[in-house]
């Protein structure tokens, strides 16, 4: 980005504070296999001033840093299993290769989960609050 701006330009960089579908697919990947673990984390830049340093080291002044939240939401329980397991997908079916039933361990956790946490709805509906995912906003000012 600090290439293609002009001086003086802004940027905005949007980093995951806290992803609420990764902890159901964690809890969910454990259920089936409990050696088994999420190898990365989306939310690794929101530790606090670290996204700041980042910018600074690529020639920015970071002008504000706004932290907000959405929900996220499927339209009933198949594709919400789909959407919230979808980080673990290809070792869920990896491990559903070698043993068919863990799909069924898999759908019967996320059920459980989304029905603990009063992310189900009356209409099968599946839908997470906006303290579940959060992130953070950066707006940044190249400097000369």
């Amino acid at each position: 980005a600090h290439r293609v701006l002009k001086p003086d330009g802004h940027m905005i960089s949007v980093v995951w504070k806290r992803i609420g579908h990764f902890d159901i697919a964690s809890e969910v990947l454990a259920a089936v296999d409990p050696a088994a673990e999420i190898d990365y984390n989306p939310a690794s830049l929101s530790e606090e001033g670290l996204m700041e340093s980042k910018l600074s080291s690529a020639g920015f002044d970071t002008m504000k840093r706004t932290e907000g939240g959405f929900p996220f939401a499927q339209p009933d329980l198949k594709s919400g299993f789909i959407g919230f397991t979808l980080p673990v997908k290809t070792t869920l079916d990896g491990i559903a290769a070698e043993r068919p039933e863990a799909q069924d361990v898999a759908y019967k956790t996320f059920l459980s989960i989304i029905e603990r946490d009063g992310y189900k709805l009356a209409d099968d509906s599946v839908v997470t609050g906006a303290d579940v995912n959060r992130y953070i906003a950066f707006v940044a000012k190249k400097t000369a």
